[in-house]
């Protein structure tokens, strides 16, 4: 028999027990996901670790990579006047980029260490004037 709001003694009814039983079953039980959620906070722990790791290294060809870059024929670019001579430089080199695996963030390093001559020069030029303060 269940209770009625208001009125003086509240004893459980069996349904009431039952659904407190089955609660605490349920509490003790461990979580199935937490395993799961236990793996992917190590996983996203490694990967700050990594990028951090990543961070900290200098912004500089990787001396390996710079070697197979050169090893597979990557060419000096003393520069040129002719757009079809510096288009076929340029997919040369980024063909070479792909086959090595250079990250879109290191090619530029990668590239302008080719760059000899009249090309180096302008390179410097560009990348004082792009890292200028501004008035």
């Amino acid at each position: 028999m269940e209770n009625v709001e208001g009125e003086g003694s509240r004893a459980p009814t069996a349904a009431g027990l039952e659904g407190q039983a089955i609660h605490e079953e349920q509490v003790n039980q461990p979580d199935p996901n937490a395993g799961m959620l236990a793996a992917i906070m190590r996983l996203i722990e490694q990967n700050a670790r990594l990028i951090e790791l990543q961070a900290g290294q200098a912004r500089r060809p990787n001396t390996l990579l710079a070697k197979q870059f050169k090893g597979l024929g990557a060419k000096d670019f003393a520069g040129s006047i002719d757009p079809t001579e510096v288009e076929n430089w340029l997919k040369d080199a980024v063909h070479i980029l792909d086959r090595i695996g250079v990250t879109e963030d290191d090619r530029v390093d990668f590239l302008t260490f080719m760059f000899k001559g009249d090309a180096l020069h302008w390179w410097e030029a560009t990348k004082r004037l792009l890292t200028m303060p501004l008035p």
